[in-house]
């Protein structure tokens, strides 16, 4: 199976949590929303998403106190790794796959400037097809995993390429 991939996702392999102690592998689950809206998992990974880096970062700390490592001397993701939607994996990571070509952030933003003009933030990228997604290495994709309450209100699918907001423009 594969793991939808929605804004920041982090994901984490199901060997690494099963290495924990049951209290600390229970800690683990119940911070990523075991059960909850926005968790999913298939045999390999467990996931859940965030919608800013300061919420990842929060919860990549907690994990590592209940003793999951974040990434190796070279500094690639060793038990959890965080997924961009639409640019990737911002660290190496040899055990995951991903459904598309992953880009910078400066790359898209580049592409946005010359349709449009500079000055404009991205929030979200998507063409409207299959929704990004990720599996473990060595794995067939297989059926995709969706975010729960996407997959329950699917009409929230239908943004269609570039979410985007000029500068200093209001959301309100």
């Amino acid at each position: 199976m594969s793991i939808e991939v929605q804004y920041y996702t982090l994901v984490i392999r199901r060997d690494a949590l099963e290495g924990l102690t049951p209290p600390a592998r229970e800690a683990c689950l119940q911070r990523c929303g075991f059960g909850g809206e926005i968790f999913r998992q298939d045999e390999h990974l467990v996931a859940t998403g965030y919608m800013g880096p300061r919420d990842v970062e929060d919860c990549l700390s907690d994990l590592q106190s209940h003793g999951l490592r974040l990434t190796d001397e070279q500094g690639a993701f060793l038990d959890m790794a965080v997924v961009q939607e639409s640019f990737g994996i911002p660290r190496s990571c040899s055990w995951l796959e991903l459904s598309w070509t992953p880009r910078s952030m400066k790359a898209c933003q580049k592409e946005i400037e010359g349709m449009i003009g500079t000055g404009t933030q991205i929030i979200q990228i998507w063409g409207g097809q299959a929704p990004d997604h990720c599996w473990l290495t060595g794995f067939p994709p297989g059926d995709l995993v969706e975010v729960p309450f996407l997959k329950a209100e699917p009409k929230l699918r239908e943004s269609k390429n570039y979410v985007m907001f000029p500068s200093g423009a209001t959301t309100g």
